[in-house]
C-alpha cells in the first residue's frame, strides 16, 4: 500500500488548473508533502468550484486541463516521489443536461440505455421522472408563453429561461400545441416549491440537480469508474478517496468493489489499495471492522483536538450569556430531534412519503396498524436515531445495528408517547428484519430507508441545529457534538489509541473543503472558554451599544438575539490580522450570514426567504464597520484572543503531524487562514506568496518567527519541521506505538503530550492547551511555565526538531522546552551521536 506521510488538499477549478498546481511541485516537496489530495477531477458542470457535480466520468474536466497536462501534472509528481490521492464521487452525478447519461434518459426514458444508472422509482413518477425546475407552476407559464419549443440540428428542444430539455423523439411534429408535447414526454415539469414533494429520484442530500446512481449495479460501478481506474493502472493515482459513503446502497459492498478493481489496475496488484471515505461518525460510533478501506478523512480526530482547546468550566459560564442573548436555556438534543423532524417535513417529504407507502403495504395484514400511526413512528425513530445510518445488508442483522435502531424507537417512544405501541413495535420489527412476513419486502424497505437516514441526520444536524444552537461555534463543526465536544488529554490519548489500532492510515484533519470555519477561526474561538467573563461583559456591553441599530420586522428586532451572539463570534474569529483586508472581511460575510439564517430555518430559510428580515441583518452587520467607537471596543476585545488563538493553531499543526493517521492540509492553511463557510473557503489562494516565504524559513531565528507571527511563517515553519521530520521517520509515525507521557507540575493540566516509539526511535510531541492565561502580553514561552516538566520515558541526548536545542536526561522541564517556541517536538539522538 502507497501510504502518504502528508497530504495537500488542492481544490482544482478552471481559475486553478493543473498547469497551476504543476509549477508548485517543487513547493509542495519542500513543505514536506507525499500526496496532492486533489478534488474531483472528472468532467463536472461548467464553472464548477468544486467537481462534486459530476457530468462524464469517463473524462478528465476539461476546464482544469486537458489530459497531456493531467499526464505532465501526474508523471512530475511522480519523478519527485510525489503522487496524487484522488477524491471521487461514487453516490451521484449532475442532473444536467452537460450529463449526456441524464440526457439520454430524459430524451428515451425508460428505454433509454443509462435508465438503470439512476436511482428512479418510474412507478410512483408513472413511467415519468418529475423535474421541479420551474420557477412559478406550470400553467402560469403556460399562460405566460414562458416555455418554448426550439428545433436544431441536434434535434427537438424544450426552452425556458436559460435551461433547455430534449424532446423525446416522434412526440413534436411542427404543428401541436405545447401542452400535447409536453404530455408525451418522459419527464414531468413541475414548481420547484410544490414539484420536491413528488420527486421520484433520489438525489444528494435536498440538492434537486444531483442525481443519484445505482452503484451497486456491477455494470454502472464499471462505467462510473472507468476512468478513475485508468489513473490507477497509470500509476497517477495511487490512493482514492470517496465521498459521502453513507449514501450508498450497501458501503460494504461498494468498498469490496472497488478494492478488487483498484488492486487489480495497480502496479503491486496483491497490495491492499489505498482508501479513505468520508465517513461522519457519531458518539461511540466506530469504523466497521469489515470494510476494506484504511480508515476515514478524519472528522473524529479534527473533534477530538478540537475540544482539547476549550475549558469546561468556562463554557459553563459562556452557556449564561448565551442563554440571556436567546431569551432562556436551550437543549442541544431537543433541537437536534426537532431539526431533523423539520428537514424531514420541509426538504425530504416526498421520500418520507415514499417510505411511509411502502411501510403500510407490509403492514396490510396487521388490522392493528393504521397509516397514520405508522407515518408518525417512522419520522419519531427516524429522528431519534443517533448515528447517520446502520448497515444491513440481510436478515442476519448484527447486533450493533439491531441496538442502534432498538435504541432509537425507546427514545422516540419517549418523546412521542401519543404514537400507538403497536406502531413502534412493528416498524421496530421491520427494521430489524425481526421475523419478516415477506423477506425480499423488509428488506428492501430496510436498505431504502438507511440511505434517507444520513442526509436526514446531516441536514438536520450540520445544516439546522448547528445553526441554531450557537453557544460556542467552534464546536459546531462536521462530526461534532456542540454540547459535548471537550475532550481531556486522557481522552486525547485513548482516540488516538484506537486510531492506530483500526485506523493507522486514517486523515487527520484540521480544516476541510466542508467544514464550517478553519483552523485557525475555531482556535481563536476556543479560546473565548478561557476568558468567559471578558466575553460576557463584552458581548453584552455590544449588544446594549448597537441596540438603536435593530429595525422592527414583523413584531420582532432584526436581528433576533441568536443571530447577533452568532455575528460577533464570527467576527472575533474571522477578523483579519491585516488592516488593509477588513474591506475584504466586509465584502465576504454578507454571504456568510445569509447562510447562517437561512440554514437555521427560524426567520427565513433556502426555500422561503424573508427578504425584509435579512435585509435589514445585513444592516445591522455592514453598521458595525462604520462605527469607529464600536470598532475601536471590538478591536481591543479581539486583539485578546489572537496570540492565544495563534498558540492554539500551532498546538494543533503539532499535533496533527504526529498522532497516528496522516496529516492533512488544506490548501492555503500553512500561513494563517481565517476562512468560513463554503464558499468562502474555496476563494483562491495566494500561493505566490507562500512558494516566496518558505525559503526565508532557512535564516529564520525564532526571535524573528515570533515577532513576526502575523505573517504566518511561524506556522508553516512549525508545520514544515514537522512533516518534512516525519518523512524521514515515516515508520515511526506510521506503525510506532503511541505513549501518553506524565506531565507534572503547576501547569500540568496545560499541557498534551505523548511519544512516538519504535526499536530505537523515539519522538516526543509536547504542545500548550488553555494557555490564555499564560500569554499576558506576549507568547507563553520560557519561565511561565514554572515548574512544570514532562516525563520522557527514555534516557538520552534529545534534540528539539524545531528550536534545535539539545537536552540531556529522562525529565525536561518545559520552560525549557518552550524556551524558543511554544510547541516542542524531540528526538532521541543515536547512541553514536550522544
Amino acid at each position: 500500500m502507497d501510504r502518504p506521510t502528508a497530504t495537500y488538499r488542492l481544490q482544482f477549478s478552471k481559475d486553478f488548473r493543473f498547469a497551476d498546481a504543476h509549477k508548485l511541485i517543487d513547493y509542495f516537496e519542500a513543505l514536506g508533502i507525499s500526496h496532492i489530495y486533489a478534488s474531483p477531477l472528472l468532467k463536472s458542470r461548467a464553472g464548477s468550484t468544486h467537481g462534486y457535480d459530476v457530468a462524464d466520468p469517463t473524462t478528465i474536466d476539461p476546464e482544469i486541463g486537458t489530459e497531456e497536462e493531467f499526464a505532465a501534472f501526474a508523471g512530475a509528481l511522480c519523478e519527485r516521489g510525489l503522487s496524487i490521492l484522488l477524491d471521487i464521487v461514487p453516490n451521484h452525478m449532475a442532473a444536467d443536461l452537460e450529463n449526456p447519461w441524464w440526457r439520454d434518459v430524459l430524451e428515451r426514458g425508460r428505454d433509454s440505455e443509462y435508465a438503470r444508472y439512476f436511482d428512479i422509482d418510474w412507478e410512483r413518477g408513472g413511467g415519468r421522472i418529475v423535474l421541479p425546475v420551474l420557477a412559478e407552476p406550470l400553467d402560469e407559464l403556460l399562460a405566460s408563453n414562458s416555455l418554448r419549443l426550439h428545433q436544431d440540428r441536434e434535434g427537438t428542444w424544450l426552452e425556458y429561461e436559460e435551461m433547455r430539455l430534449p424532446v423525446a423523439p416522434g412526440t413534436y411534429g411542427g404543428s401541436e400545441a405545447l401542452p400535447e408535447v409536453l404530455a408525451k414526454q418522459h419527464y414531468q415539469l413541475e414548481y420547484w416549491r410544490t414539484g420536491a414533494q413528488h420527486l421520484n429520484y433520489r438525489r444528494f442530500f435536498d440538492v434537486t440537480d444531483l442525481v443519484s446512481l445505482r452503484e451497486e449495479d456491477p455494470e454502472v460501478f464499471h462505467r462510473a469508474h472507468e476512468r478513475v481506474l485508468a489513473m490507477v493502472r497509470d500509476g497517477q493515482v495511487t490512493g482514492l478517496r470517496v465521498d459521502h459513503v453513507d449514501g450508498l446502497r450497501d458501503p460494504k459492498a461498494y468498498l469490496d468493489r472497488l478494492q478488487l478493481a483498484a488492486r487489480a489496475q495497480a502496479k503491486d496488484p496483491g497490495d491492499d489499495f489505498y482508501v479513505v471515505i468520508e465517513k461522519i461518525f457519531s458518539e461511540g460510533e466506530e469504523l466497521r471492522a469489515d470494510w476494506q478501506t484504511t480508515g476515514t478523512t478524519g472528522y473524529e480526530f479534527l473533534n477530538a483536538m478540537n475540544g482539547l482547546f476549550i475549558d469546561p468550566a468556562g463554557l459553563e459560564l459562556i452557556t449564561e450569556t448565551y442563554d440571556s442573548f436567546v431569551g432562556g436555556h436551550e437543549v442541544y438534543e431537543d433541537i437536534a430531534y426537532e431539526s431533523k423532524k423539520k428537514v424531514m417535513r420541509d426538504l425530504f417529504a416526498g421520500e418520507m412519503r415514499s417510505l411511509n407507502r411502502r411501510l403500510t403495504e407490509l403492514a396490510r395484514a396487521d388490522p392493528a396498524q393504521s397509516p397514520e400511526d405508522l407515518s408518525h413512528a417512522l419520522t419519531e425513530v427516524t429522528a431519534a436515531m443517533r448515528v447517520y445510518r446502520t448497515y444491513i445488508r440481510s436478515t442476519d442483522v448484527s447486533d450493533k445495528d439491531r441496538s442502534v435502531i432498538e435504541e432509537a424507537v425507546a427514545k422516540a417512544h419517549e418523546r412521542a408517547p401519543n404514537v400507538p405501541g403497536e406502531a413502534y413495535n412493528f416498524l421496530r420489527r421491520v427494521l430489524t428484519l425481526e421475523n419478516p412476513a415477506d423477506e425480499h419486502s423488509w428488506l428492501s424497505l430496510v436498505k431504502r430507508w438507511q440511505q434517507f437516514t444520513s442526509p436526514i441526520m446531516a441536514k438536520g444536524i450540520e445544516d439546522t441545529a448547528f445553526y441554531h444552537y450557537v453557544r460556542l461555534l467552534s464546536m459546531n463543526e462536521v462530526g461534532g457534538h456542540p454540547e459535548r465536544c471537550m475532550s481531556t488529554p486522557a481522552q486525547f490519548h485513548e482516540t488516538n489509541q484506537r486510531s492506530l489500532e483500526h485506523q493507522a492510515g486514517k486523515l487527520n484533519a484540521s480544516s476541510t473543503h466542508d467544514t464550517k470555519r478553519s483552523e485557525d477561526v475555531r482556535a481563536r474561538l476556543n479560546a473565548l472558554s478561557e476568558m468567559p467573563h471578558e466575553w460576557m461583559s463584552a458581548v453584552t456591553r455590544w449588544r446594549d451599544k448597537n441596540a438603536p441599530r435593530k429595525r422592527d420586522v414583523g413584531g420582532e428586532q432584526a436581528p433576533d438575539g441568536r443571530e447577533e451572539y452568532a455575528i460577533y463570534q464570527t467576527l472575533v474569529g474571522a477578523w483579519p490580522l491585516d488592516v488593509g483586508d477588513i474591506d475584504d472581511l466586509r465584502g465576504r460575510l454578507p454571504s456568510v450570514i445569509e447562510k447562517m439564517m437561512r440554514e437555521e430555518k427560524i426567520r427565513t430559510s433556502w426555500i422561503d426567504p424573508n427578504e425584509e428580515w435579512e435585509s435589514e441583518v445585513q444592516t445591522f452587520l455592514q453598521s458595525l464597520f462604520d462605527d469607529a467607537d464600536f470598532l475601536e471596543d471590538f478591536r481591543q476585545f479581539q486583539s485578546r484572543v489572537q496570540v492565544p488563538g495563534a498558540v492554539n493553531s500551532l498546538a494543533q499543526v503539532l499535533l496533527k503531524a504526529a498522532a497516528p493517521g496522516v496529516p492533512d492540509t488544506y490548501q492555503g492553511c500553512e500561513l494563517w487562514d481565517f476562512s468560513l463557510v463554503d464558499p468562502d473557503n474555496r476563494r483562491p489562494v495566494d500561493f505566490a506568496r507562500r512558494v516566496k516565504s518558505l525559503p526565508t524559513l532557512v535564516d529564520a531565528t525564532h526571535q524573528d518567527l515570533l515577532a513576526s507571527w502575523q505573517d504566518g511563517r511561524i506556522k508553516q515553519f512549525v508545520l514544515q519541521r514537522a512533516l518534512r521530520f516525519r518523512g524521514e521517520h515515516a515508520a515511526l509515525f506510521a506503525d510506532g506505538e503511541y505513549v501518553p507521557l506524565e506531565v507534572a507540575g503547576e501547569h500540568s493540566e496545560r499541557v498534551v503530550a505523548f511519544a512516538r516509539h519504535q526499536g530505537d526511535e523515539w519522538a516526543v510531541v509536547i504542545a500548550p492547551r488553555l494557555i490564555t492565561h499564560l500569554c499576558g502580553d506576549g507568547w507563553p514561552i520560557g519561565e511561565v511555565w514554572g515548574d512544570t516538566c514532562a516525563r520522557l520515558l527514555a534516557d538520552g541526548h534529545w534534540r528539539n526538531v524545531m528550536s534545535g536545542d539539545v537536552f540531556t536526561g529522562a525529565e525536561l522541564l518545559l520552560a525549557d522546552a518552550f524556551r524558543k517556541l511554544p510547541v516542542a517536538l524531540l528526538t532521541l539522538e543515536p547512541a553514536a551521536a550522544q
